[in-house]
């Protein structure tokens, strides 16, 4: 797995074989990189978004649990009274 800064590097590398100056190369690259780590979700965001997405999942199926013991005590109570 490579790294966002190994990732730059490169990235610079080949703007500089491709006759960039190295000052444009490197600004170039800083700037890119400004873009994506502010503007893109990364592998790790992703991952704490899908441990969410589960733990809600959890707290829904419990939630819904109680709403439907509840209406089943609701229904055996209004039965009890008639």
């Amino acid at each position: 797995m490579t790294t966002m800064a190994s990732d730059i590097l490169q990235y610079e590398n080949i703007l500089r074989e491709a006759g960039v100056s190295e000052k444009q190369a490197n600004a170039h690259a800083k700037g890119t990189a400004l873009i994506i780590e502010n503007n893109i979700a990364t592998k790790l965001d992703i991952k704490f978004l899908e441990l969410k997405i589960e733990q809600v999942k959890r707290e829904t199926r419990i939630f819904g649990s109680v709403i439907l013991a509840g209406i089943t005590i609701l229904g055996l109570l209004i039965n009890f009274h008639h």
